[in-house]
């Protein structure tokens, strides 16, 4: 029988913890998940962890813990032609899950409005420390955990996506991700 998500495609544009954790979980409900990274640095959990060995060959106990599974690919996003890829895989994919500071997929000319424009069924999910709004940086209540804000239109991925908590409605939830009744909670970070 197959996982949930079989047949899901995600984008993974994730560093360290919460992200990874988060497109993980996806994972292991099936989910294809390919895990865009910055040429020669990589995400920064490779370098993470007790085993300085493996912390040199880019290979942290913390990126190994939260990335297995997950294809992997360097982009860079700051030149055309990383965008136009970028734009062609999220053409042909169902979320892209991002955890940069609230912006820079705006800056980069990445955000959920241009890729809506590639891909009108596209599922954006935003983690940050602080909210995706200027009034949750300031907030120090909110630094134990993550804000997690999320974009899907109408009819998109129905079940699918169900276990991502959202049916076409940008839902903004602080802290924690639930929904009744399904496979898997995302609780912040």
């Amino acid at each position: 029988m197959p996982l949930p998500l079989h047949g899901v495609r995600v984008l993974d544009v994730t560093n360290v913890l919460a992200g990874p954790f988060c497109s993980y979980q996806l994972v292991l409900l099936g989910a294809e998940v390919i895990k865009i990274e910055q040429p020669e640095r990589g995400d920064l959990a490779r370098q993470l962890g007790a085993d300085t060995k493996a912390d040199e060959q880019l290979m942290g106990v913390s990126f190994v813990s939260v990335n297995a599974g997950k294809q992997s690919v360097t982009l860079n996003l700051k030149s055309p032609e990383g965008k136009e890829i970028f734009k062609r895989l999220a053409a042909i994919s169902h979320a892209v899950i991002e955890n940069f500071r609230p912006g820079v997929m705006a800056r980069l000319g990445l955000d959920y409005p241009v890729l809506a424009k590639v891909n009108p069924r596209l599922v954006y999910c935003a983690i940050s420390g602080f909210g995706q709004e200027a009034h949750h940086h300031h907030c120090i209540a909110e630094n134990a955990r993550s804000a997690l804000s999320c974009v899907a239109r109408p009819g998109d991925l129905r079940h699918r996506m169900a276990a991502l908590g959202y049916r076409g409605k940008q839902i903004k939830v602080h802290g924690r991700l639930q929904r009744k009744g399904t496979l898997i909670s995302l609780n912040g970070i």
